[in-house]
């Protein structure tokens, strides 16, 4: 009952345009969609435009959690001292539809399932409130500021939980369709030493102080561009404050898309270019991760 209140009290804040999130309670499985997200991992490998594609439909979603609306030209409808944030943002909660007519290549991702949704305040978050929300949601889902580690408390990024939470969970949601369903848990979860899955790596070579501790080392092996891998190991930023906004994800998904297409239109004719060529002049202007930017980390 409680997860049915918490679904209705967002879906009653949300205003506007609201295509990327869907409400589970009171529909058809028609109305929610086709199965959820993880049938979707079977794909294997899907094409780059594809998987951007994807991202965003994800990232709408999320602003819409961070704004309370698709349209990001007016006012945050939560105000400035409120934050949306979904807490069990995982694969087996986002759903396919196919009955969208701006989807034709592929389908639509809606976000659902928000029973555990909170709007809570900006910060300063007092400890009672942080302890009380530390463990909402599903336990390998968790990003770093709601589980306990020495490591986590080094960065002083404890005791405030926010939307950086919703943009973790999609990151690891595309972490999960771009290395062909391989997980990657943080083992600080199961209380050990700090886990090997997390590295330092330079986002801009260009920036030296663009360095950020982040998860994902099997994104170095995902058969797509360094854009790609780069945003959503920069979504995996153990700091919530590396992590992108909303605003700033679609920001690069829909640059990255516009590259792709004007190098399609230059491929003329319909005529396939080579993946690597394609993503190669996606790349212009957006950076470059290189794998010897990457290191193990401490």
């Amino acid at each position: 009952m409680q997860d049915f209140e918490n679904e209705c009290q967002a879906m009653g804040a949300f205003g506007g345009k609201m295509k990327h999130i869907i409400q589970m309670y009171g529909n058809s499985k028609d109305e929610v969609g086709q199965g959820s997200y993880e049938q979707y991992t079977a794909e294997n490998p899907i094409p780059e435009k594809i998987i951007w594609k994807l991202f965003l439909c994800l990232a709408q979603g999320c602003a819409m959690l961070e704004n309370g609306d698709e349209d990001l030209s007016g006012d945050p409808v939560f105000g400035e001292d409120l934050n949306c944030v979904h807490f069990d943002m995982k694969n087996e909660n986002v759903f396919i539809k196919t009955t969208d007519d701006e989807h034709t290549e592929t389908p639509l991702l809606v976000i659902g399932d928000l029973g555990l949704i909170q709007i809570i305040s900006r910060p300063p978050m007092s400890i009672s409130q942080y302890r009380l929300m530390q463990r909402i949601g599903t336990i390998i889902a968790l990003p770093p500021e709601q589980y306990e580690s020495s490591y986590v408390a080094d960065f002083g990024i404890k005791q405030y939980l926010g939307t950086g939470i919703n943009i973790w969970g999609i990151g690891k949601i595309m972490h999960h369709l771009i290395t062909r369903a391989r997980e990657c848990i943080p083992q600080a979860y199961f209380n050990v030493p700090l886990p090997y899955q997390y590295m330092w790596t330079q986002l801009d070579t260009e920036d030296a102080q663009s360095w950020v501790m982040t998860q994902g080392p099997l994104l170095l092996e995902a058969p797509y561009s360094y854009q790609l891998r780069r945003i959503v190991l920069k979504c995996l930023a153990m700091d919530y404050n590396k992590r992108p906004s909303a605003r700033e994800l679609l920001g690069v998904i829909t640059q990255a898309l516009g590259e792709i297409e004007r190098s399609e239109g230059m491929a003329g004719g319909g005529d396939e270019m080579d993946l690597d060529e394609e993503m190669e002049n996606a790349a212009v202007n957006l950076g470059r991760l290189d794998v010897e930017d990457v290191g193990e980390g401490v």
